[in-house]
């Protein structure tokens, strides 16, 4: 397969990738007042609904890397489309709370899977040149899909939206097809010594370089095996730690409930305008894509670590000028407006710094033996963590109040920004090539 083509394909389905789970995180957010409204559920089971998905994500991440490093990156890919399709179909003809609850969730485990596959796949066939581009592309895309999600509903009625959910059962099955053109990745195939297939994927895609990439992935691999044992090495734990307490402290950050009950949030801080709550969303879409987009262009300009400290400070600033507002003001629709300008401000820095590089730094920090296990491990965790605190936020904010709550969240945020002062560059670097202690 020529290179240009071969990139041109690995774009469109990381583009594809992102969208499809942007879009069904982001598609619930105006769905849950509408189904309050019609009586599908009570508001105390909005939060609850919203963490259906990241439930759904805690169980796929349990075995998903394990389960990559088994079959196979395409292979598990394949399995994810089709649960997304499953997922979707079931929502869509839902009627009671239990139903939606049970397709969320479903749609969770494919989100979740997606979200670990995808990248091992994409940073394990990406040339080192533009390897940090196609993962910050593939956040990216998230973002683009949740605007997406919150544009649609500007041409279809909230109340059909079961609509909007049948639109998103055209990119899985895209997916599908671009995937069959597509090469396994050949780090995977080295690991199951299937030598000649991963030198036949090599010299298709990049013949000038296939034996000396080939013969870095051989040394690195030598010696070594996917076993969970691993992780305690003294040259795998720091990092496989460091990217456990990113990925926990990324759901800290409360970006999943920004993302899917913004106007839940905006109601209770005062904002009663139905347009304005639905701008609002669409606000905080448009900024998250933008911010996203720009570390697109960055990332292989001034490096991962640069933009990771510039998010995770601007996102501490936004954090801890909600907790102000909410502490020192009155009630009213002034602290709504502020609350809506402090999301979308949270949302942007959180997608121009942790949220567009959570993926890179894990994927170039880990060794290809341990990679799926470990970021199986983290992610696990990271999405268990997110499950209690999404699916807890209205419990919290109604016993602690949004200031304490925000206050609490900014916290996380500063222990976020302490690590990443610590996170080594890894921009220019192969995966082979890629350790703590190198600078």
């Amino acid at each position: 397969m020529p290179e240009n083509n071969y990139k041109q394909r690995i774009i469109t389905l990381t583009i594809l990738s992102g969208i499809i789970c942007g879009y069904v995180l982001g598609v619930i957010a105006l769905i849950l007042p509408n189904l309050v409204k019609h009586s599908y559920m009570l508001k105390e089971q909005v939060s609850l609904l919203a963490g259906a998905l990241l439930l759904g994500c805690f169980i796929s991440s349990i075995y998903t890397g394990s389960l990559s490093d088994y079959l196979g990156r395409k292979k598990v890919i394949f399995v994810t489309m089709v649960i997304f399709i499953l997922g979707t179909l079931y929502f869509i003809f839902a009627k009671s709370y239990y139903h939606l609850y049970a397709a969320r969730f479903i749609q969770g485990i494919a989100y979740g899977m997606c979200e670990i596959v995808m990248p091992l796949y994409l940073v394990e066939v990406s040339e080192t040149r533009w390897r940090g581009q196609i993962i910050t592309a593939f956040k990216m895309a998230n973002t683009g899909g949740a605007l997406v999600a919150s544009l649609i509903w500007l041409v279809i009625s909230v109340d059909y939206y079961s609509w909007a959910f049948a639109v998103a059962l055209l990119i899985p099955i895209w997916i599908m097809l671009i995937l069959r053109n597509l090469p396994e990745s050949p780090r995977w195939l080295m690991a199951k010594s299937r030598v000649d297939e991963a030198r036949r994927v090599l010299t298709a895609n990049n013949p000038a370089s296939a034996e000396l990439i080939l013969s870095e992935i051989s040394v690195a691999q030598q010696g070594n095996s996917a076993r969970v044992s691993e992780l305690w090495k003294r040259k795998n734990l720091l990092p496989f730690l460091i990217i456990l307490a990113a990925v926990s402290l990324n759901q800290l950050t409360g970006i999943s409930v920004f993302v899917q009950n913004s106007i839940q949030i905006l109601k209770d801080s005062g904002l009663s305008s139905e347009i304005v709550g639905v701008l609002g969303n669409i606000s905080i879409s448009l900024v998250n894509f933008a911010a996203m987009t720009a570390t697109l262009f960055l990332v292989e300009k001034i490096g991962r670590k640069k933009i990771l400290i510039i998010g995770t400070s601007g996102l501490l600033l936004s954090l801890l000028m909600l907790y102000a507002a909410h502490a020192l003001l009155p009630a009213g629709e002034l602290i709504g407006y502020i609350t809506l300008a402090g999301i979308v401000l949270v949302v942007g820095f959180f997608a121009f710094g942790p949220g567009a590089l959570i993926l890179v730094i894990s994927t170039e920090l880990l060794p290809t033996n341990i990679r799926g296990v470990a970021i199986s491990i983290a992610f696990t965790i990271g999405a268990l963590v997110g499950t209690l605190f999404v699916s807890w936020f209205g419990s919290l904010s109604a016993s602690l109040g949004y200031a304490h709550l925000f206050l609490i969240m900014a916290g996380f945020v500063g222990c976020y920004l302490l690590i990443s002062l610590f996170i080594p560059e890894t921009r220019g670097k192969s995966l082979e090539n890629i350790s703590w202690g190198k600078k």
